[in-house]
């Protein structure tokens, strides 16, 4: 039966299966006409994690390399994510383990690989080991989620990823490394990164969307009080869309360090020290004025009135000039309830009310806006689950 339709039908419908590799996996022991069908979408974005019992997942990995490199490689050639995984469910209290799972002969292996995911906690997964001359071209999109123990083998294999677009970082676990000036020549994109490891990505690099994410305010002080270098100073130029999430730094704060940022046009900041009333952002929004703000969207703990207090944000928007639009978002109301949006030119109606649909799947709060289209921002989901 399966026969009567050609395998590229089949596999166009398999592609609406919301979990391909669960429900896939029983059709490869049917033939081998259906174990042919269904390897490359098995094989296409594996992810491999292992329990809190075992102590590595070297031989899982090894195992999905050998299967994966039998024969003429075709598996291989059909990876295009690959996810290593481990999150922490319980404290522990032994030391905290090393994998060296990862290795650079499966990279090499996966030549058409675009998207590599390490989000390990409780482990320090040591980077692959590289020649000066390993280049693993085909990845565009990293996520590094783990510890980082060793810096220069890090910035190593950062160095050995020429075509890497985009980055998510581990926050406070990557500090600053030793990044070769050659390194990540078309990187656009950071996320999640504490400010040691930022300055030293974005130093002789063009990155104009930035997403920090700290709990230290050390790195901060010589931005707050003015000493900061030439070297950082230069860096911030460069970034036009900037997010900033921290549980130990307040809103107002990041929003002073944000204001040392030139060029900057979309600005996300989520705190959740508390925010005792919205007339508290003026000082912090006034440093603001000699940016290109366009879009502020703050997450924060308050209790104020938000819709009622329509003179707040006249004098918000009176502050900043270049300011087109403010979305806040209550952290201490229920998350599934949305957001309040304010725009310059309606700011005698009231605010707008984004409806938020939270997603099982993804596990992120997709917001819908209720009345006339405004243009579109630079974030659209937020992550319930960060």
């Amino acid at each position: 039966m399966l026969r009567k339709l050609p395998p590229e039908l089949w596999l166009s419908i398999f592609e609406y299966l919301q979990w391909p590799q669960r429900q896939l996996a029983s059709m490869v022991s049917i033939s081998p006409y259906t174990k042919e069908m269904v390897e490359t979408i098995l094989y296409r974005d594996p992810r491999i994690g292992f329990s809190l019992q075992k102590a590595r997942i070297s031989h899982l990995v090894e195992q999905f390399h050998r299967t994966i490199t039998k024969g003429d490689g075709h598996l291989a050639d059909g990876v295009r994510t690959l996810s290593l995984s481990r999150l922490q469910r319980r404290p522990t209290r032994t030391a905290t383990p090393h994998d060296s799972c990862l290795t650079a002969a499966l990279l090499v292996s996966m030549r058409n690989l675009k998207r590599l995911e390490v989000v390990y906690h409780d482990v320090i997964l040591i980077p692959p080991i590289v020649d000066p001359s390993d280049r693993f071209t085909s990845i565009t999109h990293l996520c590094w989620s783990s510890e980082v123990a060793n810096a220069v083998s890090f910035a190593a294999f950062l160095g050995s990823l020429p075509s890497l677009e985009d980055m998510t970082a581990g926050g406070d676990r990557i500090g600053f490394i030793p990044l070769p000036s050659t390194a990540l020549p078309l990187l656009r994109r950071l996320d999640k990164a504490s400010l040691n490891f930022a300055e030293s990505v974005l130093t002789g690099r063009h990155v104009p969307e930035l997403g920090l994410a700290t709990n230290d305010i050390e790195p901060f002080f010589p931005i707050l009080d003015g000493s900061i270098s030439p070297t950082l100073l230069a860096t911030m130029k460069c970034v036009e869309s900037l997010s900033m999430t921290s549980q130990g730094i307040d809103s107002l704060t990041l929003m002073e360090c944000a204001s040392l940022f030139s060029e900057l046009k979309y600005l996300k900041i989520s705190s959740e020290d508390l925010l005792e009333t919205l007339a508290m952002l003026q000082s912090s929004a006034a440093r603001l004025y000699e940016t290109k703000i366009q879009s502020l969207e703050l997450h924060a703990v308050c209790d104020d009135d938000v819709e009622g207090d329509v003179e707040s944000m006249k004098q918000l928007f009176s502050t900043v000039p270049s300011l087109q639009i403010f979305e806040f978002k209550r952290m201490n109301d229920n998350i599934k309830d949305g957001s309040y949006r304010f725009c310059r030119d309606k700011l005698d109606d009231a605010p707008e009310w984004i409806e938020g649909e939270y997603s099982e799947s993804t596990g992120t709060l997709v917001l819908r806006l209720r009345g006339p289209l405004l243009p579109t921002l630079s974030w659209t989901e937020i992550n319930t689950l960060s």
